[in-house]
């Protein structure tokens, strides 16, 4: 498929002090255009292989090789599982902030301009209503939307999901995973989603890697499914759990 946006090569983490290895010599290729879904058990690091592959913590083995980005240097943007956003902003110039520095691509002083921009992501994602609440006065899934629509308005090349619908209600969640897949196009050229939900990863992404305790390549999987309705009789699931039982066991429904 070309030259991969992001070549993760014999990666190993280790965190905390004293240290604790969470990832230990794992190569992963993300290839430039596609949603690829990570999932695995608790623990063996999907958060950790994400914040790595942004930039938000250190390595201490192995390389990830970034392809050149849309405006030179490859551009991410993460989505947590928290929104984590200013409480003193409202949700539209939380969302229009990105847009206030001279590094993104659609920067202008207008302030106007900023907004209006702002406005389209946020109408996007049915919240416009909202723009002049700060996050106090919203709910937990709107707050995860207004992040969501932060992170979109940043423009990345590499839009990181992780795991930004574990705490949401199902009517939320299913709502929003109709948003990624409808709006992917929009959203970033290529887009890596952290999920314990293998349903989930199976709907949204072109491609499923599974995270074990074990070195080396992670295997991955091409998706089988289009519609909700496929996900039961889904070939690559039943191959998932059937090699993988172990880990796949522990994934919810």
């Amino acid at each position: 498929m070309g030259t991969p946006a992001i070549q993760v090569n014999n990666l190993s983490v280790a965190l905390g002090n004293p240290a604790v290895q969470v990832l230990r010599e794992i190569s992963l290729s993300i290839h430039q255009g596609e949603i690829l879904a990570l999932v695995g058990k608790s623990g063996t690091g999907k958060s950790t292989l994400i914040n790595a592959i942004g930039g938000l913590i250190p390595y201490t083995h192995g390389e990830i090789q970034r392809a050149q980005g849309a405006h030179g240097e490859l551009r991410t943007a993460t989505v947590f599982q928290s929104p984590r956003l200013f409480p003193w902003l409202t949700a539209l110039d939380n969302v229009a902030l990105s847009l206030s520095y001279r590094s993104h691509p659609a920067y202008t002083k207008k302030k106007s301009a900023r907004r209006a921009i702002a406005r389209e992501v946020l109408a996007s994602l049915d919240i416009e209503e909202y723009a002049l609440r700060k996050p106090h006065e919203l709910s937990g899934g709107q707050q995860q939307r207004v992040g969501i629509a932060r992170a979109v308005t940043s423009r990345p090349d590499v839009l990181l999901l992780d795991e930004p619908f574990s705490a949401l209600d199902v009517a939320t969640r299913s709502s929003l995973q109709e948003w990624l897949v409808e709006h992917r196009a929009d959203l970033a050229p290529t887009v890596v989603l952290v999920t314990h939900d293998l349903s989930e990863a199976l709907y949204v992404a072109d491609r499923i890697a599974l995270l074990t305790d074990d070195s080396g390549d992670l295997p991955v999987w091409s998706s089988d499914v289009r519609h909700r309705d496929h996900i039961p009789q889904s070939a690559v699931r039943e191959e998932i759990e059937r090699c993988f039982f172990d880990v796949a066991s522990t994934l919810t429904a």
